[in-house]
């Protein structure tokens, strides 16, 4: 079960002042949101919302947030969570929580998924957290990162050798190929371990990144990978033991 819980970035409400709105959803799986729950500012539950066919579950369903939580994976997302107010806020709550990078939902997902645009942004935050975590355990097991980076005729591969703690992976190898421009592919390429892509690269099930500006190639790669190695042990310490003991 999944636990998402967002507190969204501080806009102005016409003569009501400021707000944040906060909101959690529950998950019954990857697919399934069961729960809305509206909160307050101190993410105490003001409402809640049953979802497609367990609207009569809401009546059941404890007003404490923690009944849920501590059954269920907290994710929310944010900036650094090192330097983020509403991630330590959750974090102060419900103890473990494993944040993703705002920015990688809003590239990897832009499309609206739910008629309810609180419960399209929490599945997008726990599909972004699948995808890094199944990222995660690769990376913990092969110790490979590939990049993929370029325009539609010039693409290249970078592949690197990074633990889960290196800041600034080793590069291996460098393989230029051809794909369709700007189509979503499955991958049917030489990469290893951890495949990343760099726009307008899209691959299938694989997290992309949006880089600007003139850099090189292989300069965008080794930011798009460093900077995917931090998120990645952003995860790991708060689920790290979990991703060791299935590969064992």
């Amino acid at each position: 079960m999944y636990f998402v819980i967002y507190i969204p970035l501080i806009r102005k409400v016409g003569s009501l002042g400021y707000r944040h709105n906060p909101y959690a959803v529950f998950f019954a799986d990857q697919y399934t949101p069961l729960i809305l729950f509206h909160l307050d500012k101190n993410l105490e539950v003001k409402a809640a919302e049953g979802l497609l066919s367990y609207k009569k579950l809401v009546k059941k369903i404890p007003q404490s947030l923690l009944k849920v939580a501590l059954s269920s994976i907290v994710i929310t997302a944010c900036g650094d969570p090192s330097k983020s107010a509403r991630y330590r806020k959750i974090a102060e709550k419900y103890g473990k929580v494993v944040s993703v990078p705002e920015h990688l939902v809003a590239w990897n997902f832009p499309h609206q998924i739910h008629a309810r645009k609180e419960v399209t942004h929490a599945h997008k935050i726990l599909k972004t957290y699948l995808l890094m975590k199944r990222d995660l355990e690769l990376l913990l097991k092969y110790e490979r990162i590939s990049v993929l980076v370029g325009k539609p005729k010039k693409k290249v591969m970078f592949l690197f050798k990074a633990s889960i703690n290196d800041t600034k992976p080793k590069l291996l190898s460098t393989a230029h190929f051809h794909l369709p421009s700007r189509k979503t592919l499955k991958t049917r390429i030489w990469a290893q371990g951890v495949v990343i892509t760099i726009w307008p690269i899209v691959l299938e099930n694989r997290i992309m990144f949006k880089l600007t500006g003139k850099e090189n190639k292989l300069r965008k790669a080794r930011k798009a990978s460093s900077m995917y190695l931090t998120y990645l042990r952003n995860i790991y310490r708060v689920v790290g033991c979990q991703s060791q003991a299935k590969l064992t």
